[in-house]
């Protein structure tokens, strides 16, 4: 059994809290992605600023790094709006498969995350780095702690909307809108 907030960040309801959740997604997968059209217009800028930070790079080095730089975000931006526009659509249609994509990348993310942090606390301490091996241990708890807690919000509201979506006659295995129209004839 696991346990289930009532309530999201003290008042609100875990629906209300997930499309929050949602809604941030969203706005800053886009608010990134404007960030890295700029980044693309200023590229012969920021290119000459590295080359002068690493004294005699070799050639293509700078262009390199920074199109990697470039590709990761603009995939991690496309993943945040997709994951983000499904779960409010799950919501807002009462589809909660259409759910899962983010409660499954979030996971991921929060275990990989947690993993890495480990990894690098327990480098941390065997060179000898004690105070900023137990500062990183309680930042890395802490925001660990919030990202399972945000977790548990958002799988207590699908529950609720698959309850919800059951509650409607649609069927569990596919969404109310297409078990509807299955219902109608329509599929």
């Amino acid at each position: 059994m696991v346990w289930e907030p009532k309530t999201c960040c003290c008042c609100l309801t875990p629906r209300v809290g997930t499309l929050v959740l949602g809604w941030l997604t969203v706005v800053s997968a886009v608010l990134s992605m404007l960030s890295l059209i700029q980044m693309v217009t200023d590229h012969s800028n920021i290119i000459a600023k590295c080359e002068a930070a690493l004294k005699r790079p070799s050639p293509g080095t700078c262009a390199a790094i920074l199109n990697g730089i470039t590709g990761f975000i603009a995939v991690m931006d496309v993943i945040s709006l997709t994951i983000g526009g499904l779960l409010l659509w799950g919501i807002y249609k009462v589809r909660p498969k259409l759910m899962l994509p983010y409660l499954i990348v979030n996971g991921f993310l929060t275990a990989l995350v947690g993993l890495l942090a480990f990894i690098g606390i327990i480098m941390l301490f065997v060179y000898g780095q004690w105070i900023l091996a137990l500062v990183m241990v309680v930042a890395v708890g802490l925001a660990l702690l919030l990202s399972v807690f945000l977790l548990l919000v958002v799988r207590v509201c699908y529950l609720e909307v698959k309850q919800q979506n059951l509650a409607l006659g649609g069927d569990p295995s596919i969404g109310y809108m297409e078990s509807k129209a299955v219902n109608l004839g329509r599929m």
